[in-house]
């Protein structure tokens, strides 16, 4: 394994550490310091698709900010929305509270504070997205570049 540093705005000052593996996963976290990058894309066969995403990856595609607001958002802890597409192009960051999607293939990720999703799954069949735990989700969405 080894570590690298990405650097996020709006909190210049606040790091994250990254381990990278060979094989990423959504078991493949160590320690709390870690974070998951991975986007829900729409695959050829109308289904949504999870993909591992690197850091140098994910600073390219952070880097085509796409119009619209920058929103923060606050869920409770129960909060379930079953199959849906993505709205935008888009990244989202857990800033606090538990949440795990699903794709129609029983495929499964969860995330947690400083994970990130990258929302690319704007046609067919689309994911869930449940949370986890008692506390609400705070996250924030960035707009993408198409």
């Amino acid at each position: 394994n080894s570590s690298a540093f990405l650097w996020l705005s709006p909190w210049p000052a606040k790091s994250l550490r990254l381990t990278l593996s060979e094989n990423p996963g959504p078991a493949s976290r160590p320690s709390e310091n870690d974070m998951s990058i991975f986007r829900v894309y729409s695959g050829d066969d109308g289904e949504s698709h999870f993909e591992d995403v690197t850091p140098d990856q994910f600073a390219e595609i952070a880097n085509r900010r796409g119009p619209g607001d920058i929103t923060l958002n606050q869920r409770p802890s129960d909060y379930f929305s079953d199959y849906h597409n993505a709205p935008r192009q888009q990244y989202v960051m857990t800033l606090a509270g538990r949440a795990e999607l699903e794709v129609a293939d029983g495929s499964k990720r969860q995330m947690g504070p400083g994970d990130v999703l990258i929302a690319q799954d704007l046609t067919g069949h689309g994911h869930i997205l449940r949370h986890l735990g008692n506390e609400p989700r705070v996250s924030i969405s960035v707009p993408l570049a198409g």
